[in-house]
């Protein structure tokens, strides 16, 4: 099985695939003063809807093999780890029903770290890095899931274990 080493999170290495922002170590422009700060936009989420759905992604200690992959066409997808560091894995928006296998990235998410991913890159559940188990906040158009998901398994020989 091919491996894909865990990368840190950096504003070059992660810009084709979209943003992220320190949510618990909020620093920068900021509006207000002791004992209210308010730091605005510190990432965005594109949303051709008005309504948007705050869901949990709860996961559980598993190999670290990828096998599965997703994207959405028509919006940016959110996910911020709540109670521990995540690993996400991401490959580059392309033709639809292709996953760039040999283009897979693995990213480690510290706990608190929002990433937003633009429409079309390839992704799916993160994996604990160390915790049994992980809750992630995903930010979504409400019911996207239902109308805009495309699901792929990676055939057995595109499987990628993820190195730390």
């Amino acid at each position: 099985m091919k491996t894909v080493h865990v990368q840190e999170l950096s504003a070059e290495k992660f810009a084709l695939y979209g943003t992220f922002a320190d949510m618990l170590h909020a620093a920068g422009p900021h509006i207000g003063t002791d004992p209210i700060e308010f730091y605005r936009d510190m990432t965005t989420v594109y949303s051709p809807c008005a309504s948007v759905g705050l869901s949990i992604t709860k996961v559980y200690r598993r190999p670290l093999v990828i096998d599965t992959y997703k994207y959405h066409n028509t919006c940016a997808e959110a996910m911020l780890p709540l109670d521990g560091d995540a690993y996400i894995h991401v490959a580059p928006a392309g033709p639809a029903d292709h996953v760039p296998y040999d283009e897979v990235e693995v990213f480690r998410v510290p706990k608190g770290t929002m990433v937003t991913l633009r429409p079309g890159v390839w992704h799916h559940g993160p994996f604990c890095v160390d915790t049994d188990s992980l809750q992630t906040l995903i930010i979504l158009p409400e019911r996207l899931y239902a109308y805009d998901c495309t699901v792929l398994t990676a055939p057995e020989a595109d499987k990628l274990r993820i190195e730390a």
